[in-house]
Order: C-alpha cells, then structure tokens, then sequence
C-alpha cells in the first residue's frame, strides 16, 4: 500500500483550518479543489460531489482509502458519530504530522507502508522500532479518546504493526469477538515491547488507556526525534 502521508497532511491541515474557521464541509472541499496539486484537486472535488449527494464525510472519504493512513477515516467516523467533526480532524492532523517528522528523523520513505518494513518487530533497528511504538501508542490513544471503541481501535491499530505482531494481534481480537473474552485482549500484549506491555495493562486496569497510551507515545515519539 502507498500512504501519501504528506498529500493528505498538506490536504487535512488545510481543511481542519477551514473548520475552525467556520466554514461548512462543501465549501471548505470546493475551496481545497481550487487550490490543492494534484491529484488531491480531484479528490476533494470527488468528495464535495458525493457530500452534495448526500454522502457521510466518512463515505466521501472512502474511495481514496487505499491512499491513507487507516485510521483516518475511523477518526472521521468517530467525529461524525459524535458531531465533533472539527475535533476528530484536529487529532488526525497531528498524528499524521508526527508520523512525517519521525519518518524524516529517521530517513524513512514517507510513502511507504512501515509496517512492512520487517515481518518483525524484534528484527527491526531500534530508531524504526521507537517510531511504531509511538505511531501505535498515539493511534490507539486518540481513536480510544474519539470514542472508538477498544476492539475496534485495536483492529485498525494492528494494521500499524508488522507481520507477525499483526497476525497475532488479529487472531486475539477475533477470538474475543466470537467468545466476548476481553482478558484475552492481555494475550495480544505479549507482542509488543516490554515497557509498553506495562502501560498498556496499567491503563486497562485504571480505565485510563487512552491518557495512558498518549502520554506512551509522546515519550516515544520524543525520543525518535532527538
């Protein structure tokens, strides 16, 4: 997959400063499609056609879903379903903002799906394994924040880990699916590093894991940065 990490952060920065500003979705898309390089002139344009249409701003979102990070629209989802649009955004922009600057601090491609940088966690370098931590930690945290709920967040945030972490993260959540088992959600922890395990199980236990896992990746992305 191809993540145009720096087309939708120029594209998410300009319309979430629409928003705050008060402007309305179609305007604020069809000012985008006047301004924007392609292709993400043609995109919002796409998109204001199916929000007069009557579309979602998450169904409008949906054709260029290939082309995003995975959380995007569920952070949108999420501000619709909780009419905090204009919130949702603000949180997707920094984290995609924080995904660049770690990508570039590490001389990463910024188009490339990190994920599958290694079938590994265990076998990436240790700059590479500091920025999924805290790409993970943030996405969680502010999905779990937007109202998410956790078997969700968790579903799209294993898509952030490589292969053999994210097969196994999956295989857990769908057993808790099928047997509503959420203890079994412990057994997914055993994947990721031994410092986040601990902050994972302490935010569960004190019902605070999206403060918890914010302030994770904060320690995390600061240390890919400096």
């Amino acid at each position: 997959m191809i993540c145009d990490r720096l087309g939708w952060l120029q594209f998410l920065r300009r319309f979430s400063m629409l928003i705050d500003a008060g402007a309305a979705i179609a305007p604020s898309l069809h000012a985008l499609s006047e301004e924007l390089p392609p292709p993400f002139d043609a995109r919002a344009g796409a998109m204001l056609d199916a929000i007069r249409g009557g579309a979602t701003l998450t169904t409008a979102l949906k054709p260029s879903a290939d082309t995003q990070p995975p959380y995007l629209i569920h952070l949108i989802r999420a501000g619709e379903v909780g009419g905090v649009v204009q919130v949702t955004l603000a949180r997707a922009v920094a984290l995609l903002a924080e995904e660049v600057a770690m990508g570039k601090a590490v001389d990463l491609a910024l188009d490339a799906d990190w994920a599958m940088l290694t079938d590994d966690w265990a076998m990436t370098t240790a700059p590479v394994r500091l920025l999924l931590t805290a790409r993970y930690c943030r996405v969680v945290g502010s999905l779990l924040t937007s109202g998410v709920p956790i078997l969700q967040t968790l579903e799209v945030a294993a898509l952030l880990l490589p292969v053999v972490q994210q097969q196994g993260a999956q295989r857990t959540i769908a057993t808790i699916r099928a047997h509503g088992d959420n203890d079994a959600i412990d057994a997914m922890l055993d994947y990721l590093p031994p410092t986040l395990r601990l902050v994972f199980r302490l935010g569960m236990d004190s019902g605070t894991l999206d403060t918890a896992l914010l302030k994770a990746g904060e320690c995390y992305r600061d240390e890919v940065l400096t």
